[in-house]
């Protein structure tokens, strides 16, 4: 969810909440303090540092990227 409210904590009987420090999401710094204001004032947000650069944009071009590739493979074996 985008904005964490004390509401769906308590409804949902949530007792950590965790946010990352590696982000690709377009609106993520904008809004990241509003997001996690209840949850920080409840002392429950941990953020978990990440030591890798990885982001789901990357991880998704490299697959688009080496999708020709397999196709290629995938080709090769049916024509054998």
């Amino acid at each position: 969810p985008w904005h964490i409210t004390r509401e769906m904590i308590a409804s949902l009987n949530i007792t950590v909440v965790a946010c990352g420090t590696v982000s690709d999401h377009p609106y993520e710094e904008a809004s990241t303090e509003e997001n996690y204001t209840v949850p920080r004032e409840m002392g429950i947000l941990r953020e978990v540092k990440s030591d890798s650069p990885l982001t789901v944009q990357e991880i998704v071009s490299r697959i688009l990227n080496n999708e020709a590739v397999f196709h290629q493979k995938v080709s090769k074996k049916m024509a054998a």
